[in-house]
């Protein structure tokens, strides 16, 4: 038995994720908050260092803290994974929770590039997709045309959340090599209020120096298509308060997408070139650009970031999408707890 603590810090704590690495042979636990022994939904995945813990904190004030008991549990039948994938074809793959979809990732070659697709909340009476996310790059020295290559690992389902892995290639003009990409999606719904999916990019330069093109309206790195369709249909909040027009090119940790229902996208700060670019074009699209930045950290006339060959770069992001349209201050509170979650002891 393994007693843990947990510490809010310095911000309050509202359906905040937690994960804890503990050093115990994968097995069968039950994770129980102190002092009245209440059981806590947790899922529990293999890790380098023993096994990794992952549970939804509540509810817990600034400065305050709690502890939890991770005891071995008599498993008398197998766990039912309350998230799971489900295969549509070669290369899709779709969320499902509670028996209903909540999210679909498609690599198929019918996509120019891999396309991860949410469908929490979607107004299935307008017959559009829900909102689609992809990672293409503009290019100087040649064209991110597609994504070939692709290989999907066995994807993990959960009591939680469910996770998949990919790996592909950029080919450029010519079926030109250009790199190798590996993506991390970790999917997890809470309840009917909220999805967060998590995603880790990682870029290696395996096929020759890739380089950005950096201020550039068609640059970026990760893409969203809205459902909502044309800008005029959403509103567009930064975290220092700039609204629309005033987010364009302009470096901020997240934004707060507003239609019926709030899309809020979060970079983490471990990205390279953080913090990120934001511009939403007037065909409802997203693009999210790290390198936008850049000119601002070396000498001027700013030369185009380049990743020199072996060399990887990565970013982390998480988007929410709300069941309703939230405040700013609900979208920092969820930042923080991205960004900067409430430590884990374990406990003698």
């Amino acid at each position: 038995m393994l007693r843990l603590r947990l510490q809010a810090g310095c911000h309050r704590r509202d359906v905040c994720p937690v994960t804890a690495d503990v050093n115990l042979d994968h097995g069968a636990y039950a994770l129980v908050q102190e002092p009245d022994g209440r059981p806590v939904p947790c899922q529990i995945e293999p890790s380098p260092t023993g096994i990794r813990l992952t549970w939804l904190v509540r509810s817990l004030e600034a400065g305050s803290e709690t502890t939890y008991r991770l005891q071995p549990l008599v498993r008398r039948r197998r766990p039912a994974w309350r998230v799971r994938w489900e295969a549509l074809g070669k290369n899709v793959l779709q969320a499902v929770s509670s028996a209903r979809a909540i999210a679909r990732f498609d690599a198929s070659t019918s996509q120019p590039y891999p396309t991860f697709q949410s469908l929490a909340f979607v107004d299935n009476a307008s017959n559009s997709p829900g909102d689609a996310i992809w990672f293409a790059a503009s290019l100087r020295h040649t064209q991110h045309e597609r994504t070939e290559s692709r290989r999907i690992a066995p994807p993990t389902d959960g009591v939680l959340a469910a996770s998949l892995r990919s790996r592909a290639e950029w080919h450029g003009h010519g079926s030109r090599r250009i790199a190798e990409e590996r993506i991390v999606w970790h999917v997890l719904p809470v309840g009917k209020t909220r999805l967060m999916a998590d995603v880790r990019f990682q870029l290696r330069a395996s096929f020759g120096p890739v380089a950005f093109a950096s201020e550039n309206q068609e640059g970026g790195i990760m893409r969203i298509r809205l459902q909502s369709g044309p800008k005029a249909a959403v509103t567009l909040v930064n975290a220092f308060g700039a609204v629309d027009a005033e987010t364009v090119w302009e470096p901020s940790p997240w934004v707060a997408i507003h239609r019926e229902q709030t899309l809020a996208v979060l970079s983490h700060p471990c990205g390279s070139t953080h913090p990120c670019h934001w511009h939403l074009a007037e065909a409802g699209q997203l693009t999210i650009d790290p390198f936008a930045c850049y000119g601002r950290h070396v000498s001027d006339p700013a030369p185009d970031p380049v990743l020199p060959t072996g060399e990887v770069v990565s970013w982390h992001y998480r988007l929410i999408w709300y069941a309703g349209r939230v405040p700013t201050s609900t979208v920092q509170a969820d930042y923080l707890n991205f960004a900067y979650p409430p430590t884990v002891e374990v406990l003698a």
